[in-house]
């Protein structure tokens, strides 16, 4: 395991990064195992169109998890316009997070 300089990581902060890139992985996984209604949860109609857009059952669909969704989009049955509009839907926490965070910060994470 590589050492962070103390400096580095307040630097990395300041920037809106991680202090250390082990915490992307935990974050990554995190997500991961979140289930979709969870993540999706704020964003008003997002999951039901999603599930729509899939082609699942809502009563399966909701007992699924965000890598259990990432899976069925990669799937070659789905034509890119489709999983287009699916990334776009998993997307929108991560809009919301950036824009909230240039509000803050004067700076866009991305």
């Amino acid at each position: 395991m590589n050492k962070i300089p103390l400096e580095d990581r307040f630097r990395r902060i300041e920037d809106s990064n991680t202090s250390d890139n082990a915490y992307n992985i935990a974050i990554i996984k995190k997500m991961a195992d979140m289930p979709i209604d969870t993540y999706l949860a704020a964003f008003g109609d997002a999951l039901d169109n999603l599930i729509e857009l899939l082609g699942l059952s809502p009563t399966t669909a909701k007992c699924l998890y965000y890598r259990d969704i990432a899976y069925v989009i990669s799937k070659p049955c789905y034509d890119w316009s489709v999983k287009d509009a699916a990334v776009k839907i998993l997307a929108l926490p991560f809009q919301r997070c950036c824009e909230e965070r240039t509000k803050k910060n004067g700076k866009n994470p991305a």
